[in-house]
């Protein structure tokens, strides 16, 4: 989620709790609605920390995998370059 979405989620959350303003709740329902908008934010943030941590890692597993094929590319070609060269010579090139 982006900060603009965070932000977005805090102001819905913000302007729910002026609502709740002008209904006719006693103090302790007021209190209760207030802990729960409250925990309501606390979720967004660890929601929004964990979708970032994610982010980070799908991006890190993405460049590894890239790097991996990278490197199993050019292990094919040294591979064949070698074989072509042992069949230039005359050896059997076979594994």
């Amino acid at each position: 989620m982006s900060a603009s979405t965070t932000q977005n989620a805090s102001a819905e959350l913000h302007e729910l709790l002026k609502f709740a303003e002008g209904l006719d709740l006693s103090n302790i329902e007021r209190a209760q609605f207030q802990q729960i908008i409250e925990r309501l934010e606390v979720r967004i943030r660890v929601r929004n920390l964990t979708l970032h941590v994610i982010k980070n890692a799908l991006s890190a597993l993405k460049f590894n995998y890239k790097h991996i094929l990278f490197d199993l590319y050019a292990t094919r070609r040294e591979r064949d370059d070698y074989k072509r060269k042992l069949q230039d010579s005359g050896i059997d090139g076979s594994f």
